[in-house]
């Protein structure tokens, strides 16, 4: 049996919104201002966004909405370690968190299965994609979604009830 569905590329199935930039004299250190998550709030074991040890920063910072952490949202480290670059962790929840400055959070478009789209970026094809489209140091990796958005997926078509 053949499989029916067509290849799209990472941009044509989700946006890519890159995370709130902030300054030292913005971090507060209670919890009054917005939380921020970073890329250790990737749980690399299961692949989930955790909410252990956040940065807060004043609630006078400047952040978009769009930065905030939807359900079916996914965070994606964008600048660190080769090894970290590119970890993601899936949002099941709407959140009151924003990505920080070296996450992005990638989100599907309409008509995309979000979890479908994650699995795809958990692969091991994925990071080794993003390797070969790294700019770095020896230390420090980054991608950008220019970088990345010519990653290809499969669409599998869902058959229509007969």
């Amino acid at each position: 049996m053949k499989v029916k569905g067509k290849t799209k590329t990472l941009d044509e199935v989700c946006s890519f919104i890159r995370g709130v930039t902030f300054g030292k004299h913005e971090e507060i250190e209670t919890t009054d201002g917005f939380g921020i998550l970073r890329s250790h709030n990737v749980d690399f074991e299961n692949f989930r966004v955790s909410f252990h040890d956040m940065k807060y920063i004043s609630p006078k910072a400047k952040v978009k909405d769009e930065q905030r952490l939807l359900k079916n949202d996914i965070l994606i480290s964008v600048a660190n370690s080769k090894e970290q670059t590119g970890k993601v962790g899936f949002s099941f929840t709407d959140t009151d968190f924003f990505a920080g400055g070296f996450m992005a959070i990638m989100r599907p478009l309409n008509g995309i299965n979000p979890y479908y789209l994650f699995a795809n970026l958990s692969t091991h094809n994925f990071k080794q994609f993003i390797e070969g489209k790294n700019q770095g140091t020896t230390s420090i990796w980054n991608i950008t979604f220019n970088r990345i958005k010519d990653y290809e997926l499969f669409l599998i078509r869902k058959n229509k009830p007969k």
